[in-house]
């Protein structure tokens, strides 16, 4: 369920998204709106060299996987600076729907149906 938490900017008194906010609080729409404010779903944080999208499998954030995978697909491969992808961090905490998810998006060719919620 998503939050829609935003992040104020006390110096330029202005709303912003966030998108490692977003990643955790599993929100499409606040991706969306941070993407058309110019941040990027490549972006890393320097402490752990995550990305939002390695953030949203930690949490398992299955509708910000979803969106980030279709606006960058490519992100699955990134490693962090544990050497982990995305799909690591869904695997640790044995999430199959963003497990399977990643794995369609890193081998489209053999694509599987994402298991039932539960």
């Amino acid at each position: 369920m998503a939050h829609n938490k935003q992040i104020v900017n006390s110096e330029e008194g202005y709303v912003t998204a966030d998108l490692f906010l977003a990643a955790r609080n599993d929100d499409p729409a606040m991706m969306r709106q941070a993407l058309l404010e110019g941040q990027s779903l490549r972006e890393v944080r320097p402490e752990d060299g995550r990305t939002p999208t390695h953030e949203a499998a930690a949490f398992g954030s299955v509708e910000f996987l979803k969106a980030a995978l279709e606006v960058e697909p490519d992100i699955v491969w990134v490693r962090d600076l544990r050497h982990r992808r995305p799909y690591e961090y869904a695997a640790a905490r044995n999430d199959r729907i963003s497990m399977r998810l990643i794995a369609n998006t890193m081998y489209p060719e053999s694509q599987k149906p994402l298991p039932p919620e539960q």
